[in-house]
């Protein structure tokens, strides 16, 4: 079994992977997590590093 991360705009594939969980695993992998103090408590802000959304799809 295959599957790919493909772009939702686009339906550019962006990696393909034999398991799905290696897909998600490379999507996690792409996020980049900032840690900000924010008045006395701990915040996260998230960052995608792709101009799109993503998804799994099996091929």
């Amino acid at each position: 079994m295959n599957y790919a991360v493909v772009g939702v705009s686009t339906g550019t594939v962006y990696r393909e992977c034999q398991y799905r969980s290696e897909c998600f695993k490379w999507m996690n992998s792409k996020f980049a997590k900032r840690y900000q103090r924010e008045s006395g408590s701990l915040g996260m802000s998230v960052h995608l590093t792709y101009p799109e959304a993503m998804m799994v799809v099996h091929l």
